[in-house]
């Protein structure tokens, strides 16, 4: 007796989804729900909190939040926090437009600078960035700030660097 094959339209997604994900291993198990978490947080650029993407994926709130902080270390999405308790996930943001980034060198560090929409706000980021054969070009590291904040960041920054010449001539 032939076995029927069913058609494309009866084939249950997420049973195929199940039995692949029962023939890999924890590693690629774990990396399989990080790209998954990455896309659900990208999905929803309003922010998702750990105890949301527990109850979407079916984890525990420890797990969700250690694939969170992964992919904000390595600078897939980032985190802001609420309160003392809560953190919430965002998409790291859009380019608003090509002519708003630009690639500048300072010393031997080398940054990329641009300027990016997520969610509702328009925010300044700076990332340093690294170049290694093997890698390319990754961050090292960065910072968000809100474009309105910019001029109050940058009178701080005024306010320190005067402060340290008034130490540097007092000694």
């Amino acid at each position: 007796m032939v076995k029927k094959i069913p058609k494309l339209s009866e084939i249950d997604v997420e049973t195929i989804a199940t039995r692949k994900i029962s023939r890999m291993s924890n590693q690629q198990r774990s990396e399989y729900l990080s790209e998954k978490i990455r896309e659900f947080v990208h999905q929803n650029p309003d922010g998702v909190s750990t105890s949301l993407v527990a109850e979407k994926f079916g984890i525990q709130q420890d797990i969700a939040r250690r694939h969170l902080d992964n992919l904000s270390k390595l600078r897939e999405i980032y985190s802001t926090n609420v309160n003392r308790s809560t953190k919430i996930y965002f998409p790291n943001g859009k380019l608003i437009h090509p002519f708003l980034q630009v690639k500048k060198e300072f010393g031997s560090k080398s940054f990329q600078i641009s300027i990016n929409q997520i969610g509702n706000r328009e925010v300044l980021h700076i990332q340093e960035m690294k170049y290694s054969l093997l890698k390319g070009e990754t961050s090292e590291g960065g910072i968000l700030v809100d474009v309105s904040n910019i001029n109050n960041l940058i009178m701080e920054i005024k306010r320190l660097i005067s402060k340290l010449e008034e130490l540097k001539h007092a000694r």
